[in-house]
């Protein structure tokens, strides 16, 4: 039985988009929303929670139909401390921010409208709000945009912390950590290259850039042990200038731990030039 939320203007009735549901079976009182897609009802949830000091997950949901005709017709949202651990590690047991919040809503799809209503089934929680969200991964996940941008300037070569500086400078309110950057880069690592080694690729690159180039391998392992390449351009400029050469190393700082070599050649007006690159074992 409604009996809030109403206001009466001219002696019309008008029924608020909210309404407060009074139950006779326990007299408990559920608040409701409603709205247009089920995106608009997660993104009001998590929003509203969030400017409280509260995280706010899905817990599961209910589909209907199979492949390009599934749609989700119920969900259960919750705190992202609600439920409990259920890890049986025993060798080594972590610990879990589970403590069973019992904060809880519950979005259902009206088959006839198409919109969406969302009930609060437990407003409260039973704990305190966080002070700091960097601890609550669903917080600091990237938005679409935010993912975007850490893709062009990726391919733009600018180091991870570079892009995190960018993104904290253009979204204040952004809760991110390097390591989220970190891993949406994994990620369009993955789309671009997709399950090719980094020796692989770097093959590919020498030769659609035709450079001259000789690998070595491992007889036993198989593994590429050793990989020198040079540009044709490069070629030319030592033949024109093969006096001098200067051969220096730098210490194991790529991911395979690989000293890597430069050559470089310096023309007749003092001005160096790369002659070729290696990784060495």
């Amino acid at each position: 039985m409604v009996v809030a939320g109403t206001m009466v203007v001219a002696g019309t009735m008008v029924v608020k988009r909210t309404m407060v549901l009074m139950t006779r079976k326990n007299k408990e009182r559920f608040i409701r929303r409603v709205f247009a897609t089920l995106h608009q009802l997660k993104n009001w949830a998590y929003k509203t929670e969030i400017a409280k000091g509260y995280v706010i997950v899905t817990q599961r949901t209910v589909t209907k139909g199979e492949d390009s005709s599934a749609r989700t017709v119920k969900i259960w949202l919750q705190c992202d401390r609600g439920g409990t651990r259920k890890s049986k590690a025993t060798v080594r047991c972590s610990g879990s921010k589970k403590i069973g919040c019992p904060f809880k809503m519950i979005g259902k799809l009206d088959a006839s409208s198409g919109n969406w209503s969302l009930v609060v089934k437990q407003k409260d929680h039973n704990h305190e709000p966080a002070v700091f969200l960097e601890g609550h991964a669903f917080a600091r996940r990237l938005t679409p945009d935010e993912e975007l941008l850490v893709e062009r300037l990726y391919i733009q070569n600018m180091e991870p912390t570079n892009i995190y500086l960018t993104i904290r400078k253009q979204n204040p309110q952004s809760v991110c950590i390097l390591r989220d950057i970190q891993n949406v880069m994994k990620k369009i690592k993955v789309k671009m290259y997709g399950d090719r080694t980094p020796i692989q690729i770097l093959e590919q690159m020498l030769h659609e850039g035709r450079y001259v180039y000789h690998t070595r391998v491992n007889p036993e392992t198989n593994a590429v042990e050793e990989v020198f390449f040079v540009h044709r351009y490069s070629y030319d400029m030592w033949r024109a200038f093969p006096h001098v050469l200067m051969i220096d190393t730098t210490y194991k700082t790529n991911e395979y731990r690989l000293p890597f070599v430069q050559i470089v050649g310096v023309t007749s007006t003092h001005k160096s030039f790369c002659v070729a690159h290696a990784f060495i074992s």
